[in-house]
């Protein structure tokens, strides 16, 4: 037996072993000491359950959890609100431009989470320009300081992971199955809600998963643009720089809660899925349908509105970065602004294009881009 076990040892049974003992190392064990921390009295460092009694016992901190709550499942309704159409009709209809839609998606995923905070600041905070201009028509948005700005920045955030898996989801149902739909008498919407949702409903759940465990996670954003709207993330952090000339306890407790609402939405999304799972095979590949006046004219412009507006916070960001570092003139006795290297923007357009032209992976494609703007943003003198 044991001969045997050790003849199907290989190369790859071995980076397995090294896989785990990383994942041991840089995952296992800091969760282990964080939770072990939650339970150490910070005077005496004796055990005791007293700090989850002040975390969960406080008014305070119990309104801090229902407020990761709520920016939790409202990051997650939006980012649904926004990639489960969006997914739809890019995998269903015929939309111009496919690959650039899914290129400014991903754009939206890999750009900072503090970019949009900071975008929307410029956009609809007190001196926001966004915010003069709808003042002079009459128009007065709510602040974007707090849940509002929270929320609207976890959607524009986190809406790819939905649209990636559910339209990768989409792309693989059986189209026999949607046909026997429309043979039994479904329409249009009956059958998207009846047959075809409940087929891409495993991806579309790993989807808001993502985006809840993450709006609950994301530190940036509540912190910038919060306000008085506290998450646990925040309290997590200013409990640990309150504590850290001792034993961070409410710290690790609160990051314990934390996970542990996590947790319990990943078990009920997968329980979920369980009882949702459809076997099948891919015999038939759905059909991309053509669309025409109004409705294509509507489709393109959900598609293409969804896809700008998330990426348009990361390039005025951009722009004001430039703006500030090489226009602004610069104060008086002080040295004179540089001339913005413009060229230094060349490449990451044109290799961005050349993803959408060539299909070239998105991500790549940005790290390469940033990697020769940087080079130079260096080389300028």
């Amino acid at each position: 037996m044991f001969r045997r076990k050790l003849a199907q040892f290989n190369i790859w049974t071995l980076i397995m072993l090294i896989a785990l003992a990383v994942v041991a190392v840089l995952l296992l064990n800091p969760l282990a000491n964080v939770f072990v921390a939650s339970f150490i009295d910070r005077d005496d460092g004796s055990f005791t359950l007293a700090n989850y009694g002040r975390i969960l016992g406080h008014r305070y901190y119990r309104s801090t959890i229902f407020n990761s709550l709520i920016a939790g499942f409202g990051g997650m309704a939006g980012a649904l609100l926004l990639g489960v159409p969006l997914a739809f009709l890019t995998s269903r209809f015929e939309i111009r431009g496919r690959q650039v839609v899914a290129t400014l998606a991903v754009l939206a995923l890999v750009s900072p989470p503090f970019i949009g905070a900071y975008s929307w600041i410029m956009m609809l905070g007190a001196n926001g320009w966004l915010r003069a201009l709808l003042a002079d028509v009459g128009i007065h948005p709510p602040s974007v300081f707090g849940l509002f700005g929270i929320l609207l920045v976890f959607c524009l955030k986190f809406y790819p992971f939905v649209y990636l898996l559910t339209a990768s989801a989409l792309t693989s149902v059986n189209r026999s199955i949607e046909d026997a739909g429309e043979n039994l008498g479904c329409g249009p919407y009956r059958k998207f809600f009846k047959v075809t949702l409940p087929l891409v409903f495993p991806g579309m759940s790993a989807g808001a998963l993502l985006a809840f465990v993450l709006s609950m996670a994301d530190f940036g954003t509540p912190q910038i643009i919060g306000g008085d709207f506290r998450v646990l993330s925040v309290e997590a952090y200013n409990l640990f720089t309150s504590e850290i000339a001792g034993n961070p306890s409410l710290a690790s407790t609160v990051s314990i809660i934390l996970i542990v609402l996590s947790l319990i939405f990943f078990a009920l999304q997968r329980h979920m899925v369980n009882r949702r799972s459809h076997a099948g095979s891919l015999i038939n590949k759905p059909e991309v349908k053509p669309l025409k006046g109004l409705k294509s004219v509507a489709a393109h412009g959900v598609c293409y509105g969804i896809v700008l507006l998330s990426s348009l916070l990361a390039v005025i960001y951009i722009w004001r970065v430039v703006e500030v570092a090489y226009f602004r003139p610069a104060p008086e006795g002080g040295p004179a602004p540089a001339e913005a290297p413009l060229s230094m923007l060349v490449p990451m357009w044109l290799l961005t294009g050349a993803s959408v032209y060539f299909g070239i992976d998105a991500t790549r494609t940005l790290e390469v881009a940033g990697a020769a703007a940087t080079f130079l943003l260096k080389a300028t003198p």
